[in-house]
């Protein structure tokens, strides 16, 4: 890919510029689920019963469902993305871990939906630099409808730096999780469109 030179610093100023919540209080909202299902997902959270991350994330990911009045869509990547059509429990159960990290593909695909709002969660490394993901951000911003970007970091192998950049320069909200039970609490936080509106006035 071919991009023009920019430094990072510019990049984040275009962005601030341009970021801002775009769900209204009385829009429906519509939530992109970006679910990280790279081959790391297979790693074990826990082993007193033996649990993989990705058996945590679908978890916590059935419990958001439940919880939450929004529409969800769930699009899950690795290496490659997959877009979800039938009903989010049913995709929820489907996921398999395999493959890399690649962050720009589900990000163009979620900017083709409907949804609002985006939730990324992952638990490792892009496979891109954080300047591609930037500036890929940036042209989808300025072409489509701007959606702010909540991002969940799960674990202490994640890029906290650029998933800290991408939320604040999208409107959104970044949390990191250490275990099952603060992975649990980051997607609870950001079920209400009113939790999530009061935390942008601060």
């Amino acid at each position: 890919m071919n991009l023009p030179k920019l430094s990072t610093g510019d990049i984040l100023g275009k962005l601030k510029d341009q970021r801002r919540i775009t769900s209204k209080p009385d829009e429906r909202e519509i939530i992109a689920i970006l679910a990280d299902t790279s081959g790391s997902m297979g790693g074990y959270e826990s082993m007193n019963p033996p649990t993989t991350k990705l058996q945590r994330l679908q978890d916590v990911l059935l419990l958001f469902h439940r919880g939450t009045q929004a529409d969800l869509l769930l699009i899950s990547f690795s290496d490659e993305i997959k877009l979800y059509v039938q009903g989010f429990v049913d995709a929820v159960m489907c996921l398999r871990e395999t493959g890399g990290t690649s962050f720009v593909p589900p990000l163009i695909a979620a900017f083709d939906t409907q949804a609002n709002r985006i939730i990324l969660f992952t638990d490792g490394q892009a496979s891109e630099s954080d300047y591609e993901i930037l500036h890929v951000i940036k042209d989808l911003t300025m072409r489509k409808t701007p959606k702010p970007i909540d991002t969940i970091g799960f674990g202490p192998d994640v890029n906290k730096d650029l998933l800290i950049a991408i939320s604040e320069l999208t409107g959104g909200i970044y949390q990191h999780a250490r275990d099952y039970e603060s992975l649990k609490s980051s997607f609870m936080r950001l079920e209400t469109k009113t939790y999530y509106l009061e935390h942008k006035k601060r």
